[in-house]
């Protein structure tokens, strides 16, 4: 069995395209809780955080999957809007200079305690949006809980939105390449 430690619909819904049955358990931790200055470092720490919530949820053999995805902009690290203010502030300013989406991915087969985590990162650019756009997506609540307050696959955005490095499927949900090899490496069998 596999289980998914999201709620994340695009991370569901990435899942489901790529062709898993999984079931869904939802880790509450405070990611406030825990930091560092590095995109990579702080999404790997949040995944093996969201996991570690969950390990003891879990009483059947299974094997359990989280992932933390933040944006890295202009030097800081943006995670999911606090309130209307900053999103605003997020989407008025992130055509300013390039920008990374990185996404860490933690993997545990829980009948032989096998653990793994990866990686992923790609890197945009984004044209200033349009102030009707930029109030029409503060006001859609899926953009609340996206780091950065926008999701790179929203069609709206494509005019706008401009792949510069790397494998676009890292920015959008999970990274399925990186979660395959996990997988593998943990001895997951459907």
């Amino acid at each position: 069995m596999l289980i998914l430690g999201s709620s994340s619909p695009a991370r569901q819904k990435a899942l489901r395209e790529a062709g898993y049955q999984f079931t869904v358990l939802s880790a509450d931790i405070d990611e406030k809780a825990i930091r560092h200055e590095h995109p990579e470092n702080l999404t790997h720490l949040l995944a093996n955080a969201k996991l570690d919530a969950l390990i003891e949820r879990v009483t059947e053999p299974a094997t359990l999957v989280c992932a933390d995805t933040v944006v890295f902009f202009n030097g800081e690290i943006w995670e999911k809007p606090a309130d209307e203010k900053e999103h605003r502030e997020m989407l008025q300013t992130v055509h300013s200079v390039p920008f990374t989406i990185t996404t860490s991915v933690a993997v545990i087969n829980l009948n032989s305690q096998r653990r793994a985590s990866g990686t992923d990162t790609v890197s945009f650019r984004l044209d200033p949006l349009p102030s009707d756009l930029v109030e029409t997506l503060i006001t859609e609540p899926k953009n609340q809980i996206r780091a950065g307050g926008f999701g790179v696959q929203d069609i709206r955005l494509a005019p706008y939105l401009h792949p510069l490095e790397g494998n676009v499927e890292a920015a959008v949900g999970i990274p399925i390449s990186v979660l395959r090899n996990l997988l593998e490496e943990v001895a997951y069998s459907a």
